[in-house]
């Protein structure tokens, strides 16, 4: 896969401004409703129709399992007739879906309605994503992303107290909150503006398509990614969402509204903790914050076994919040330049797809632990799981290491930092160019195709660009990043640097190979502490 990202010297506009942002944010909402507001009230759903706390699962399992299956083909299918096309639908099946839930007489036709409502829900999550991406670029992108994850993190703090709150005075009342679809899809067809693909784009057969989004995810590192994304929805919709509250209510006493203080306390842990995460990003790497997130995960889990009062939950609660907000924003950051242009919608469905098969893994493992030995086991396995999956994403993340090749005579001489030359002639070829945004020194690149690394060096190495001696060079690996040049573009990647590598502020993914465009920057290390601008001259 190769991620290009090109300098964005546009002024941008008030994103605040936008109608379309706020449009996309009550996607999210919607998306994100079905399972928030729900999941306060299962403990009272076994006592109105009378099923075990093992059947009661299902009302949040075939939510979710739908969601995994069908979300990559709606991606698809988005890319090829066009994204409102899919929306609406889905919206509408959404809302009617939903509501019909609140007049239901059986069980049997709760998981009907449910299943379908997940259907209904199946593309938005990344459906809202990819209108993301397609609107906004450069900064206002991340500034999208930040404002849409924000979102995410007040409502999962308000729906649970709501729904918790709802359900106390009757069950069906959550499942009503399905309607506000109906407005957004009035909004979606008369106010949403996407912009369109030009006329002159080529149309791949479904075929290559396909083909090309599998290329894509195909990658040792994002398949490593894609895993602990998967296994923390998994983590997170199983052993927390699902059966903490059936925990608290069957085996503590706690009520529908205490189960959402308590779902809501996760939720302004991960709000309070991200806001904070700016400043842990300068000193660690997106990589150290997902792994430290499944040790922080083991911990909260062991703890919950042990409690004997409700009110004690919040604390495990809490620090679950924390490790999310380590996770999640870090994953979707790492994420978020990976995919082609024109199959994005795919590929973030692809991503939502493994985010959904985690939540619905989590209820149907945990209902098999309950059934093995007790709800207690359900937090016990999910533990010894967090540290497994620890030791899992740090092999795959960690790239195969590729030797640098010295293909051409003099190639130590051009890698040395020297003055900045004058304008080429008309007889000169652009040289590539990396200078450091400092000092000014700057290093041309080799001319013909060839594999050099980044890093620390000694004195006897030429294959490396030696930054020991720049300031702030103690940010820098010893093996931090490669550079290659394939005769015709050039790539960089990270080849597992403790403290990461980033294109314009965004970071890389280790082990894959990102375009490079003129006038973008690098940061070796912790942002901009060792940066330098890629040019030709």
């Amino acid at each position: 896969m190769n991620a290009s990202i090109q300098a964005d010297h546009k002024k941008a506009p008030n994103i605040v401004r936008d109608k379309n942002l706020y449009i996309i944010i009550g996607v999210t909402l919607i998306s994100i409703m079905g399972g928030q507001t729900v999941a306060p009230i299962l403990p009272g759903l076994t006592e109105v129709f009378n099923v075990s706390t093992r059947e009661i699962e299902l009302v949040m399992t075939l939510f979710v399992l739908p969601i995994g299956i069908a979300t990559p083909i709606l991606g698809v299918l988005a890319d090829r007739i066009g994204l409102k096309k899919v929306l609406i639908p889905a919206l509408i099946l959404f809302a009617v879906a939903g509501a019909s839930i609140a007049f239901a007489n059986t069980f049997t036709s709760v998981l009907g309605l449910r299943f379908l409502q997940g259907l209904g829900a199946a593309p938005l999550d990344a459906l809202s994503l990819t209108m993301i991406a397609m609107l906004y670029q450069g900064r206002m992108l991340g500034a999208a992303m930040s404002i849409n994850a924000a979102v995410i993190g007040i409502s999962s703090a308000i729906y649970p107290l709501l729904g918790g709150a709802l359900g106390s005075v009757d069950w069906s009342y959550p499942f009503l909150l399905s309607v506000l679809a109906f407005p957004l899809v009035m909004l979606v067809i008369m106010v949403l503006k996407l912009p369109s693909k030009p006329p002159t784009a080529k149309k791949e057969s479904l075929k290559v398509y396909l083909k090309g989004t599998w290329k894509s995810v195909n990658k040792r590192s994002v398949l490593g990614l894609l895993f602990a994304v998967g296994s923390i929805f998994m983590i997170q919709f199983g052993a927390f969402i699902t059966y903490v509250p059936i925990f608290a209510g069957v085996s503590l006493g706690a009520s529908g509204f205490m189960n959402g203080i308590i779902l809501c306390v996760m939720s302004l842990a991960v709000a309070i903790s991200a806001s904070q995460l700016g400043w842990l990003i300068q000193r660690f790497s997106e990589i150290a914050l997902i792994k430290t997130s499944f040790i922080i995960s083991a911990v909260a889990l062991i703890m919950i076994p042990l409690i004997t009062n409700p009110w004690l939950l919040l604390i495990p609660n809490i620090l679950f919040g924390i490790s999310l907000a380590f996770a999640l924003p870090s994953s979707q950051a790492l994420l978020a330049g990976l995919s082609a242009q024109d199959s994005r919608a795919g590929f973030m469905a692809v991503n939502a797809s493994v985010q959904s098969l985690g939540q619905a893994l989590g209820p149907i493992l945990g209902g098999v632990a309950i059934a093995l030995g007790g709800i207690k086991v359900v937090f016990l396995g999910a533990a010894v799981y967090s540290v497994i999956a620890f030791f899992i994403f740090n092999i795959l993340i960690t790239p195969k290491q590729t030797q640098p090749t010295a293909t051409v005579s003099g190639l130590q001489t051009q890698k040395t930092f020297v003055p900045a030359t004058q304008s080429p002639t008309l007889l000169q070829a652009p040289v590539a160019q990396l200078i450091h945004t400092l000092t000014n020194q700057v290093v041309d690149l080799p001319e013909v195709a060839s594999l050099i690394s980044i890093g620390k060096g000694d004195s006897n190495n030429t294959e490396i660009i030696d930054v020991s001696n720049l300031p702030h060079s103690e940010v820098v690996s010893r093996n931090h990043a490669q550079i290659k040049f394939d005769g015709e573009d050039y790539y960089i990647q990270d080849t597992g640097s403790s403290n990461g590598t980033y294109i314009n502020q965004y970071p890389l993914l280790p082990g894959i190979w990102y375009k490079l465009g003129t006038g973008v920057k690098l940061g070796l290390g912790k942002r901009d502490m060792v940066a330098f601008i890629f040019q030709f001259n």
